[in-house]
């Protein structure tokens, strides 16, 4: 082989690693966060804020485990699999997720307690029933955080799945 042909090919394997490197790049997930899940094996709910690093935010079933304490962080397995982690639908605008406890009112009521339909972006009653009956959009609504666990419990029995 001549110098020529030499650099000819040492030009083609820095091009093919280029291309590489732009496959990999272009391959690699792309997602907007925070997303939610909930873990398969004891529901609780948690918020990625990257591909593993996860904060949990709800624990319906009460688990001991210290990854069920709200507000615990961990880097943990990519939520993108799928035998642990299953997909709980989020509204971005609202900052809240599918199922979640809220505290409503508007300026002639007194607060009271609604389940958010991220589905639908309004709320439902306490019976589970995903009708659409009060819109959101007319009332103040906001996350409730530390729900005392008898009211907590008791919600979850509706909102089983």
């Amino acid at each position: 082989m001549n110098t020529n042909e030499l650099e000819q090919i040492a030009t083609l394997q820095e091009t093919i690693q280029l291309a590489q490197k732009q496959i990999d790049e272009l391959s690699k997930p792309r997602f907007e966060y925070p997303l939610y899940f909930k873990f398969s094996k004891t529901g609780i709910i948690v918020k990625f804020t990257s591909l593993t690093n996860r904060e949990t935010i709800a624990n319906p079933n009460n688990s001991m485990l210290a990854d069920g304490k709200i507000g615990f962080t961990t880097n943990t397995s990519a939520h993108t699999e799928e035998r642990y982690w299953l997909p709980v639908m989020y509204s971005k605008e609202r900052g809240l997720y599918d199922k979640q406890p809220v505290l409503m009112w508007n300026c002639t009521s007194l607060p009271f307690i609604r389940f958010y339909d991220a589905i639908s972006d309004c709320v439902f009653l306490l019976n589970g029933s995903r009708n659409g009956s009060q819109n959101g959009s007319r009332y103040s609504m906001r996350p409730i955080d530390n729900i005392p666990t008898q009211i907590q419990d008791w919600a979850n029995a509706y909102l089983e799945d």
